[in-house]
This record gives C-alpha cells, structure tokens and sequence, in this order.
C-alpha cells in the first residue's frame, strides 16, 4: 500500500489523501505527517467537508476513522456529528480492532461487527451483508 484515496461515493470523485512517506511520489502537497503517512491537507478539508453535507441518507459509510481522528481530534472530525446525528437509516465506520473502546467513548455504537483479519469468503461477505440488513430494519 503506497497512498490512501478519498472518494464521494455519490459522485464517484476520487482524490488522493495520504501517501507513505517512503514514496518517491513528490511530495509538493504532502506536509501532513502522521506515523508512516503523510496527508494532503486540501484533501482533508475536501473529504471533510463531504462528510459535513453527506446527510440525511440511507446508508453513511465512514472508512475510516484513525488515530488523527480518535486520538488527535483531527481529519475526518465531521464524521462524529454525522455519525452523531442518527440522520440515516444504517451507519457504517471502520475503526481498527486497538481503537474500538475509544471509538465507544466518543460515538454512538449500537453494534460491533468484528471481520476476521483474513481475506474475505463470499459466505463471510453474504454473512455481513444479512447483518447490515437486520440492523437497517
């Protein structure tokens, strides 16, 4: 993995947000350091601003919020009221499995759904899918 995109999934608009810092991609735009990665700041008020104008929807995905979120308080920050404001119908935010309990302080999570660190199986697929259903319903 050498860059990270952001994408408006009601466009299809896709930007890239971050990249390793190890790339050899110039890194003009590129000054927003955290741990391996360094973040376009631009890109972070764009995606940003998406997520403060996503709502209402049906389904309000977030992926993903991270350590610049949760332990920084910054990047994706509009996500928390988004997320917040229960203006959907069902709401989806990756966290890592090591951020869970202080995503659990901060947001609203009705429920966990854990994925094995594997790659995905057509029937783990099927098996997320029927769980976003009932939790839609």
């Amino acid at each position: 993995k050498v860059g990270i995109l952001a994408q408006n999934l009601r466009t299809g608009e896709t930007r890239q947000l971050a990249q390793r810092s190890t790339s050899r991609l110039p890194l003009s735009t590129f000054h927003f350091p955290l741990g391996n990665w360094l973040f376009d700041p631009s890109v972070l008020a764009w995606s940003n601003d998406l997520l403060a104008h996503s709502l209402p929807a049906d389904l309000f995905i977030v992926d993903e919020l991270g350590p610049l979120e949760l332990i920084r308080g910054e990047g994706w920050v509009n996500a928390f009221e988004a997320l917040r404001s229960g203006e959907y119908k069902i709401g989806l935010v990756v966290i890592r499995s090591e951020l869970v309990k202080t995503a659990q302080q901060q947001l609203p999570i009705k429920r966990i759904i854990s994925l094995a660190e594997q790659p995905s199986s057509p029937e783990q697929a099927l098996s997320f899918w029927q769980t976003l259903r009932q939790i839609g319903s």
